[in-house]
């Protein structure tokens, strides 16, 4: 996936709506090895997680869930000139905001994973929503 360049390309995520799920704007399904990425390459593009713009469910304040930019699960696989924003996490688990490779213990061993010159700035800022009481 090559964009055309930082702030020219832009995914953003919308509509993340179930609770406690985690969102990738790119990402696969890294535990299951018929998923696995091997030789991917995405560069030159921006990423908007929207943590702030995702549907809030009834009766609570904040979406809870995580918003990340890649989460690509396998072998050769080189993220390059990726920016990321508005990413962050209003659940219990960790956010990871860009990830690569990712081994767990059911899946054959991930090498050769790259990252670099990437950008992680403007996390997103958790402002509640104002409800009726």
């Amino acid at each position: 996936m090559l964009g055309s360049g930082i702030d020219v390309t832009v995914l953003k995520i919308a509509e993340a709506s179930i609770p406690g799920a985690q969102y990738w704007a790119i990402g696969n399904i890294y535990f299951d090895p018929a998923y696995r990425s091997n030789g991917l390459e995405i560069s030159d593009l921006t990423v908007d997680a929207n943590l702030d713009g995702q549907p809030v469910p009834a009766g609570k304040d904040f979406a809870p869930i995580i918003c990340g930019a890649i989460a690509a699960g396998g072998s050769d696989i080189r993220i390059r000139r990726v920016r990321a924003i508005n990413f962050g996490g209003q659940s219990t688990d960790e956010t990871f905001v860009i990830a690569a490779g990712i081994g767990t213990p059911n899946v054959p061993e991930a090498v050769d994973c790259v990252i670099e010159d990437c950008i992680c700035e403007q996390p997103s800022v958790i402002v509640p929503v104002a409800r009726n009481v």
